[in-house]
């Protein structure tokens, strides 16, 4: 026994129907192939692998596949090529015939992405805080950063930072260079009373 979805009737009650006629049309969802429109200019960096996020309307991840075809034509009327992945959909999340968003990873490059609450600036110059040690505890070094890209909440730091820096992420209004800090306790215990 194989389950399928609902499906799809084809027909109206009381319509006449022979046994030739479809009664209904089955989708199976579980695996989906997503047809991508690549512009022409791009393909030749494009390779059998190559990696694709599939997103939705906000932009959040839906889930990642591989390139498994690439068409040897272009379309006249778009300029593009077709390319092909596949998508394991057990979760249910995509349906057949639905437009969503892909983004092709050309390459990954290590960086640092910092909520876009850490970033100030001044005179067209992007700031971080970064937390440092002073001498009687942590102050704040107003400290100039270079920005990539912005993916949902948080910016891509293409310089300026290092993988280890703490930051300041909020109350940058009230803050100035050499400040001294107190970091919040993220998820602190509270004390249960018995």
């Amino acid at each position: 026994m194989v389950d399928f979805p609902p499906a799809q009737p084809n027909f109206a009650e009381g319509d006449l129907v022979s046994n030739t006629t479809n009664l209904a049309t089955l989708t199976q969802n579980d695996a989906l192939e997503v047809n991508i429109s690549l512009p022409i200019e791009k393909a030749p960096r494009l390779g059998i692998g190559t990696r694709v996020e599939l997103l939705n309307q906000k932009g959040q991840v839906l889930g990642t596949s591989r390139v498994f075809f690439i068409s040897p034509k272009v379309s006249n009327d778009t300029q593009s090529v077709l390319v092909k992945a596949r998508v394991e959909n057990n979760s249910g999340k995509l349906r057949a015939d639905q437009f969503i968003e892909t983004r092709v990873i050309w390459k990954r490059l290590p960086s640092i992405l910092v909520p876009t609450t850490a970033i100030s600036r001044v005179a067209e110059q992007n700031f971080v805080f970064v937390a440092e040690q002073g001498k009687d505890g942590l102050v704040a070094k107003q400290t100039p950063v270079k920005l990539g890209i912005i993916r949902g909440n948080a910016y891509q730091v293409m310089q300026g930072l290092k993988a280890n820096d703490r930051i300041v992420t909020s109350g940058l209004l009230k803050i100035r260079d050499g400040a001294a800090i107190v970091p919040e306790q993220q998820n602190a215990p509270t004390e249960k009373k018995s």
